[in-house]
């Protein structure tokens, strides 16, 4: 069924080490299984239609020095010098940390006449990611590729690493763990390198307690889940990291026996997943790639040469018994809805690529399907005519039950789509836009106007909202923090800036506040004292700390709504935020929290239960009844 992905990322990188010492026997693979996986290495570098660098890289880390390592780094450098100003940044990264690899200087790489300077190239890229990040909060592309890029650059020893690695840092930290294991891994790699060059003492300290923080996570999770570190295609980047940081989680011992003994357990097939773990599971990380010796003699534990055609042993299938599969395809999210089910027969231990083969041939017209050649293997684009959509996040998800399939002992079980685990998209099927989605048009003054001219009366922007305190129909929205008054130019204010930057088609917009509706005198300029109130001067609206002053809604998330209702809030006559319904929940949670766990005894209720020092003669019935956490129109936040 089509999913969604938060971000699409390139998921090929590896993290190096750089580790001190002797790596323990036990935490090196046997060189039978070594063996195993550098031939199914060595076959890619030959015979895969696009070079892969991190084949090159898990190939040099390992110590190979084959003919087919040297083809493939004759096709980095010709691919490097053709395209490397259209690659992504993590790519470029990846070509840069391979050359380097290589005792190649990735700063001049020539072939076919020409040269560039990939270094260059890369900090340009990373500067992008980076000013996304400032205006934005987040990468252009994501944080394993900008924690990749500046990883690189550290190893090259080029500059453009010290404020990534920082912001890098920050993030790791506020994000307590939720993201996910290569991420973190990654992330972490290239703070591994800052912290190893830089020296400004406040910002060792901040990748100190980051890294310690990741690193014992890592240990945390692996003894959770019997050597695994998320899973198998994240422990190869997870060891790497504890390889490098073995400073950062001491006094603690790691024991790599497990994630070595987990991932020669699986028997991995698929190039793209060897070349990951490899590097881990032989002592190196991505780190050492500019500290390896180059030699032109060829390794005597591997070929000199390969056979330029595939063998029949590797890739032909033994035929066993045919099994009979039923394949479901199901579309909820995109145009029109449709699902289909066909039974087809395959032989037992195919690849699901057999079965979907096997249903075009029974059915073209609505099992017909579409793919394209990564770096994981044959990326599924598109069925039944419908493909996936960068813009709209969407791509297609492969299932055996509730279970989403993954790689399996007997191969790449699952047409790899290089995105890992994404959270599916919100449902959007029971919104509907109105007619005028928009926000309507306030009057400046009231149809019917009072006839008298009204006190003051500040008890209506005083202590909490009683009204507009929840979410109706809108997802998102601004939230007032204290009380204040609107008037007219607000409104227009918020009005026209919604309307700009909203897309009716998909959004739609409502207000929380009423109209202006009470008067405010003021006197002329140079008008004599007394005489009475003066004539009004504009009519405003009240608004109490916690009420929703607009809603926005309809089939968008908070990322994109999100700038411009912060603009909005900022320019309000009081304090304001933008909000979803689950930000909201979680501030109002997190207060309960507060409350709760409060380990000061004496509290400003306790206190003024027991009129200490007599303080009830100095407090209004609104601090009593209010608890003291407003002072007139004001909401002190940080108040338990």
């Amino acid at each position: 069924m089509l999913g969604a992905a938060l971000s699409i990322g390139v998921l090929l990188a590896l993290v190096g080490s750089g580790a001190a010492g002797t790596v323990p026997p036990d935490c090196i693979i046997n060189a039978e299984e070594r063996a195993r996986m550098l031939e199914i290495l060595h076959d890619s570098a030959m015979h895969s239609e696009l070079p892969n660098p991190s084949v090159l890289l898990a190939l040099n880390l390992a110590g190979d020095n084959s003919y087919a390592k040297q083809w493939l780094l004759k096709r980095i450098e010709e691919t490097a010098v053709e395209q490397a100003k259209d690659m992504s940044s993590s790519q470029a990264a990846l070509y840069t940390l391979a050359l380097l690899s290589s005792c190649c200087d990735p700063r001049h790489v020539e072939a076919n006449g020409q040269s560039i300077d990939l270094v260059s190239i890369l900090q340009e890229k990373i500067d992008k990611e980076l000013a996304n990040m400032e205006e934005n909060g987040k990468p252009a592309s994501t944080l394993f590729s900008v924690g990749l890029d500046a990883q690189a650059l550290c190893v090259v020893g080029a500059g453009g690493y010290q404020n990534a690695a920082v912001i890098l840092a920050r993030q790791l930290l506020s994000s307590q763990g939720q993201l996910s294991v290569d991420n973190q891994a990654m992330m972490a790699l290239a703070l591994v390198c800052a912290y190893n060059w830089t020296e400004l003492q406040d910002v060792r300290n901040l990748l100190q307690v980051t890294l310690s923080e990741v690193a014992n996570g890592f240990l945390n999770k692996q003894s959770e889940e019997k050597g695994l570190i998320g899973n198998v295609y994240s422990t190869g980047l997870a060891m790497q990291l504890l390889l490098a940081a073995g400073e950062f989680y001491a006094p603690r011992v790691w024991d790599c026996t497990q994630p070595v003994a987990a991932i020669t357990a699986q028997h991995l097939q698929q190039p793209m997943a060897i070349a990951q773990a490899l590097p881990a599971l032989v002592g190196r990380t991505y780190l050492d790639s500019a500290s390896l010796h180059c030699s032109t003699e060829a390794s005597t534990t591997t070929s000199p040469q390969v056979d330029p055609a595939p063998s029949q042993a590797r890739t032909a299938r033994e035929v066993g018994p045919y099994i009979t599969v039923t394949y479901t395809i199901t579309n909820h999210l995109r145009g029109e809805k449709f699902t289909y089910t066909i039974t087809v027969s395959v032989p037992a231990g195919s690849v699901l690529l057999d079965v979907l083969k096997a249903a075009e041939k029974a059915d073209p017209t609505n099992f017909s399907f579409k793919t394209k050649t990564t770096s994981w293997g044959p990326m599924v684009v598109s069925i039944h005519g419908l493909a996936g959509s960068e813009a709209d996040r969407t791509y297609w998800q492969f299932f055996s039950g509730q279970e989403a399939l993954d790689e399996g002992p007997g191969g790449s079980a699952v047409p790899r789509a290089g995105l890992k685990k994404f959270a599916l998209p919100p449902d959007y099927s029971g919104v509907a836009i109105p007619e005028r989605p928009k926000l309507k048009f306030m009057e400046k003054v009231p149809a019917v106007p009072k006839a008298r001219r009204e006190p003051r009366r500040l008890r209506d922007i005083r202590g909490p909202s009683r009204v507009a305190t929840e979410f109706t129909q809108g997802q998102f929205g601004i939230l007032a923090l204290g009380g204040g008054y609107l008037h007219w130019g607000h409104l227009e204010m918020i009005r026209l800036t919604v309307a700009r930057c909203m897309d009716p088609k998909n959004m739609f917009a409502i207000w929380r506040v009423p109209a202006p509706y009470k008067p405010l005198t003021k006197k002329s300029l140079g008008h004599r004292m007394g005489g009475g109130k003066g004539p009004i001067d504009r009519y405003v609206t009240a608004v109490k700390s916690g009420r929703l002053v607009v809603e926005l809604g309809g089939r968008c998330e908070f990322e994109e709504v999100k700038p411009f209702l912060t603009q909005v809030a900022r320019k309000l006559p009081f304090p304001a935020v933008a909000v979803s319904r689950q930000s909201l929940q979680q501030m109002r949670d997190e207060e309960e929290e507060k409350r709760r766990n409060n380990q000061n005894p004496w509290t400003f209720e306790r206190v003024v239960t027991g009129n200490m020092l007599g303080m009830r003669r100095y407090l209004s019935p609104y601090d009593l009844q209010l608890k003291g956490r407003y002072w007139g129109k004001f909401f002190l936040q940080h108040r338990v």
